[in-house]
């Protein structure tokens, strides 16, 4: 039988402490055998009869409580409470890892939902402005036509222009006009607001009725209205005879003898917007009256020698 004192406990002793060993037969007197640890992890043993003078016998242990005493030596196994206070240790420390990194992810996750909020917020207040603003520009331009029922087509035709944010907006009141009227009606109109514009932006085609000036300025106004007018031309249901229409709206808007040398300009705006084509514009010139085929003539020899260079 083995009883252990002090710190070493059962087995093999961490620290300082005495084993005692009953024998039998009796090898020592009184049957005991005594081991001691000294907190340098010596072992000490007591035997009798003595082995060596004064029965101690000093031998280095295997096992040594460096830790424990302050002391060098190899450090022994740990004891059982030692390995769970320390495996308690690195689950805690896991446990708050992982803590820590579902936090950091969480936090992300958050801010990227509520940009993506933010952002998904702005855009519908966004559209939701652009759209009240649509609405209110249609209902001007509604009101306006409406308003502007039984009076002349080129005086509503003249409103509406006015009203609308810009040519393009112009659409929405055609539109609202064609419920009521044939889209073919509305060319001459819509060309009277153009040639306005014209003179509006102080353009004098008549001072330089054939040159690069004058070709340019109008090129430029009817670029401008290119949408609405071939918009309107496309809402025809012939579009032969809804550009025969523009052609002859060219005319009747320019009307007066000071206001003729204007039409070679116009007519070649009209066609470099892609508003009349090249064989109907040719054909129509054909069947004009002298007066009016003086004034179209430049822009007509000009349109035929361009297409004989282009086939040469």
């Amino acid at each position: 039988a083995i009883v252990a004192a002090g710190g070493g406990g059962g087995g093999v002793p961490a620290g300082t402490g005495t084993a005692t060993r009953s024998c039998w037969p009796a090898e020592t007197p009184a049957g005991t055998l005594i081991w001691s640890w000294p907190p340098k992890g010596e072992l000490m043993t007591m035997a009798w009869p003595a082995v060596t003078p004064g029965g101690m016998v000093t031998r280095r242990s295997r096992v040594v409580a460096a830790a424990a005493a302050g002391g060098g030596g190899a450090k022994g196994p740990k004891s059982k409470a030692e390995r769970d206070r320390e495996r308690k240790e690195a689950r805690e420390a896991k446990a708050a890892k992982d803590a820590a990194e579902a936090a950091e992810k969480e936090r992300l996750a958050t801010e990227q939902r509520e940009a993506a909020a933010a952002e998904l917020a702005a855009a519908a207040a966004s559209a939701k402005a652009a759209a009240d603003a649509r609405l209110k520009r249609e209902s001007e331009l509604a009101s306006a036509v409406l308003s502007a029922r039984g009076r002349p087509l080129v005086e509503v035709v003249a409103q509406l222009a006015e009203h609308a944010a810009g040519p393009l907006a112009v659409c929405g009141g055609l539109l609202v006009l064609c419920e009521e009227h044939a889209p073919q009606r509305l060319l001459a109109p819509l060309l009277s607001v153009v040639v306005a514009r014209l003179a509006a932006a102080g353009v004098d085609l008549a001072a330089d009725p054939s040159g690069a000036a004058s070709t340019a300025a109008a090129a430029e106004v009817v670029g401008a209205w290119q949408q609405p007018v071939g918009w309107l031309v496309c809402r025809c249901a012939d579009r032969r005879e809804a550009q025969l229409e523009l052609l002859r709206a060219t005319c009747d808007s320019l009307g007066e003898a000071a206001l003729l040398a204007q039409a070679a300009p116009l007519l070649k705006a009209l066609w470099e917007a892609d508003l009349i084509e090249e064989e109907l514009l040719l054909g129509w010139a054909e069947t004009l009256r002298p007066s009016l085929r003086r004034c179209v003539e430049p822009f007509v020899t000009w349109l035929r020698t361009a297409a004989v260079d282009a086939e040469n």
